[in-house]
């Protein structure tokens, strides 16, 4: 684990992400395309990117209190995530919002939401990290490494019975599915990269989930990954790259994330007149 700032690693070299593998595999392959190698600029920015950005700002803050050994008031947290609301709204020009929420609806959402969170947390809890991150090497069961190495960052480490827990802080409109924390490729990454500094232990990993309900609720939901499961990530991220040299980019039309993409009425509008070609990754983050 590392102390140098994310934006910081990125810069240094071409690699792959969490968000780069899930976008390509799990989201989209073609709006992965359009955002890192076309680099085509998003003609809006989504309201639940900016609530999410600033929503993992304040669980950032709480938790760097948590460490210091104090927690904050709810008061003083909700205030925390409207001041930086405002703030990003500013920064952000072309967020784009439902026709049935404004901005005041999105700030009032997110100041009860980190409020449950701090209601939920518990000012004894051992917190080892905050926003540590990590460059690693992706190798397979055999030996075989990737050029690109695995660049990410854990949202936080805690101790429990006298071992590390990784984890995540998430929002959600309504509670998870029982089989989503198994199924997701964050804990893979992460417990993979923990591995590689820590002789190969494997910890169990954590999503801190605040159901934003009219009254938020916080759930846990904790998950376990395999040396196999870490296996089966390096054949993903290895399958992924030969789709990539070989420019095979579909469209996903019935993704979750389709409604909301900024290129929904663009440039996926009219990908099927374009002239393909295979291309090189180049620096794909």
């Amino acid at each position: 684990m590392s102390t140098i700032p994310l934006q910081e690693l990125r810069a240094e070299r071409a690699h792959y992400s969490f968000s780069s593998v899930n976008s390509f595999i799990n989201i989209c392959a073609l709006q992965w395309k359009f955002q890192r190698i076309d680099k085509i600029p998003p003609p809006f920015t989504s309201h639940s990117l900016v609530c999410g950005s600033t929503f993992h700002r304040c669980c950032e803050w709480l938790y760097l209190n948590l460490k210091a050994g104090t927690l904050p008031k709810k008061t003083e947290a909700g205030n925390l995530f409207c001041d930086l609301w405002n703030r990003q709204l500013k920064e952000e020009p072309d967020v784009k919002f439902p026709e049935d929420t404004t901005a005041n609806d999105c700030c009032e959402e997110g100041r009860r939401a980190i409020e449950a969170l701090v209601d939920h947390v518990s000012p004894e809890e051992t917190v080892l990290s905050v926003n540590s991150t990590f460059c690693v090497p992706l190798v397979s069961d055999t030996g075989e490494v990737l050029e690109k190495p695995l660049l990410g960052e854990i949202d936080y480490v805690v101790e429990r019975d006298g071992k590390a827990v990784l984890g995540d802080w998430k929002t959600s409109n309504k509670r998870w599915p029982a089989q989503k924390a198994r199924r997701d490729l964050q804990p893979t990454c992460s417990t993979y990269a923990w591995a590689q500094g820590h002789q190969g232990t494997v910890p169990s990993f954590e999503f801190t989930v605040v159901v934003k309900n009219k009254q938020p609720v916080c759930e846990v939901h904790t998950t376990a990954r395999t040396r196999d499961d870490h296996a089966r990530l390096f054949k993903l991220v290895q399958t992924m790259e030969s789709m990539i040299q070989a420019g095979h980019f579909m469209p996903s039309e019935q993704s979750f994330y389709c409604g909301n993409c900024p290129y929904r009425e663009t440039a996926c509008k009219t990908w099927h007149k374009q002239q393909h070609k295979v291309i090189s990754t180049g620096r794909a983050a």
